[in-house]
């Protein structure tokens, strides 16, 4: 709060100055400025470029009877600055806990993230700390040699440690880079393996390598009752899952998403139906993560919205509706007119839900929650199977629109077709 009203500044000199609320944001929006303009952009938090514009304009700028820079030696003076600051920048691979549940001498990899057991991870983080290279400072040898029993500690307490590279970053960027490559994988591993088998797997966190929970009540007669529970983190599916999703047609299903995942890792542009991929993903996989079932919904539905919805401003519900149903109904036995009416229906819920208008024990809680990620993970899928190649080409807004309605319109004839018994 203190620098949202003063800021302290330092001269050539060392003494302090400071500055009022209007000039501390008049200056962070010339740090942003240069820094969205500069080779460093993404690569370098704000915060730290701001650090360094603070302490060069005060030892450069804050002089008595000082001249008015030119704007071009502002913005090249603002360049050196932001150029101090990323002089962190450098290749780190992260080691990142989760839970996933892989057994011991199990390794998968989807794009540049690579999974392995905590048990099988860890020597190789013991051996790094404790044979550092010739150019490690003494300091740092000193300190990590120290720490090496807390991260041991703490990162056995996960089932699983995660491996992803990112290149050209500052320590702040390369890691919300990292948790964001790896997260999406996480989120594939929720559509590939569905809901009910990966709600509890999760990436980082507390180090709690079980839920325990405890829970005490008092009966009639005054009697103390404790009842003791454990749950496992972590996804709930079998080794043979894991063996499949590590066989040719698992793995080339994921392919695609593996190149988007390289892509996000090294600060690239996502094509349209790409980057629909991966926040349907996202939001599939937040969802299952959530333990509200009215939140979850708005969550699925969006999830599906994110794929579907392509600019229209009226009709939206009807217009989503069939598109959900048309492609569900390419791999499912669902009937397309009741699809199309139960999906309008979830997305009247999910109004109410937003608003307020709706009851904990409404009975359309349940139905549509089950409805909702069964038809958000059947059209991620579809997406997968339908646009994986061409993830990396690039496709407008309207040649989507005009291909989903018109896939529409045919399955609308076929269905019509089937219905007079044609």
């Amino acid at each position: 709060m203190r620098e949202n009203f003063l800021s302290e500044l330092h001269d050539g000199s060392g003494r302090r100055w400071t500055i009022g609320r209007e000039a501390f944001r008049k200056l962070r929006d010339l740090s942003d400025h240069a820094l969205a303009k500069s080779p460093f952009d993404g690569r370098v938090d704000p915060e730290r470029a701001f650090r360094e514009v603070r302490k060069g304009f005060g030892r450069d700028f804050i002089k008595h009877n000082a001249d008015d820079p030119s704007e071009q030696k502002l913005f090249d003076t603002f360049q050196d600055w932001i150029a101090a600051a990323g002089t962190d920048c450098k290749r780190r691979v992260h080691l990142l806990p989760c839970h996933i549940g892989l057994e011991s001498g199990r390794r998968i990899s989807i794009g540049p993230v690579d999974f392995a057991s905590a048990r099988d991870a860890m020597p190789r983080v013991q051996e790094a700390v404790m044979n550092p290279p010739d150019t490690a400072s003494d300091r740092r040898r000193s300190f990590n040699e120290k720490q090496l029993s807390s991260v041991e500690k703490y990162y056995s307490a996960f089932s699983d440690i995660a491996f992803v590279t990112i290149d050209g970053c500052d320590e702040p960027t390369s890691k919300a880079l990292a948790e964001t490559t790896v997260r999406a994988a996480l989120d594939l591993i929720h559509v590939l393996g569905r809901a009910h088998y990966t709600e509890k797997m999760r990436l980082g966190g507390p180090a709690t390598p079980g839920d325990r929970r405890a829970e005490i009540f008092f009966e009639n007669d005054g009697a103390a009752a404790i009842a003791l529970s454990s749950s496992f983190e972590g996804a709930n599916l079998a080794d043979q899952w894991w063996e499949e999703f590590d066989r040719d047609e698992m793995f080339k299903r994921a392919g695609p998403v593996g190149g988007l995942l390289d892509l996000l890792s090294t600060r690239q542009e996502l094509e349209l139906l790409g980057e629909r991929f991966l926040d349907a993903c996202a939001w599939y996989g937040d969802a299952v993560r959530d333990r509200s079932r009215p939140s979850a919904i708005v969550k699925y539905l969006t999830a599906m919205e994110r794929l579907l919805w392509t600019g229209e401003n009226s009709g939206v519900t009807k217009r989503l509706s069939t598109r959900a149903a048309a492609l569900c109904f390419t791999v499912d036995n669902w009937n397309y007119s009741e699809l199309t009416e139960e999906v309008r229906l979830a997305y009247d819920l999910r109004s109410s839900i937003l608003h307020g208008r709706y009851s904990r024990s409404d009975s359309r809680i349940q139905k549509s929650y089950f409805l909702c990620e069964r038809v958000a993970r059947t059209l991620i899928d579809i997406w997968l199977a339908r646009f994986g190649s061409r993830f990396f080409v690039p496709v407008t807004m309207p040649d989507l629109k005009e291909h989903l309605d018109s896939f529409v319109q045919e399955v609308s004839a076929a269905d019509r077709h089937r219905g007079t018994g044609g």
